[in-house]
């Protein structure tokens, strides 16, 4: 946590909070978020619903989701959780859904696809992520 809060910009740039009272993002309402968003996760996951259940988030849901040149990262923990065992528990997720990542991703955690298809960064003309694929389509 604290390399988070000393190497990324978002906790020296970013505003946090009503537009009357703005402040510095802080570390520990990040932590508060994720724990607020997961919980809401976890209530919609518990709904009974009748057909494929389906979780769309920004950031990585696993340490299987990380490429291989992050694994190490001193940052990467900022951007993956590890909700391994969440997802576990909850065999009625088929596919988990994320981004953050410039690098594609397609792993089984438990019973669940995960899946990410991003295009990275341009770089003169090219997409950063050459796996990316254009004319993806995801169906159920």
């Amino acid at each position: 946590m604290f390399d988070a809060e000393e190497l990324m910009s978002d906790f020296k740039v970013i505003q946090d909070g009503p537009p009357d009272a703005r402040v510095k993002l802080l570390l520990e309402r990040t932590v508060e978020r994720f724990h607020e968003s997961l919980a809401a996760i976890t209530r919609l996951v518990e709904q009974p619903f009748e057909g494929k259940t389906v979780v769309v988030t920004h950031h990585l849901p696993s340490p299987a989701c990380v490429a291989p040149e992050y694994k190490n990262d001193r940052l990467t923990p900022a951007f993956a959780s590890n909700l391994d065992a969440f997802i576990e528990q909850h065999p009625q997720i088929a596919y988990f859904l994320h981004g953050h990542t410039h690098s594609s991703v397609d792993v089984m955690v438990a019973s669940t696809r995960v899946l990410c298809n991003p295009g990275g960064f341009p770089h003169g003309g090219r997409r950063e992520n050459r796996a990316f694929e254009i004319e993806c389509v995801f169906q159920l």
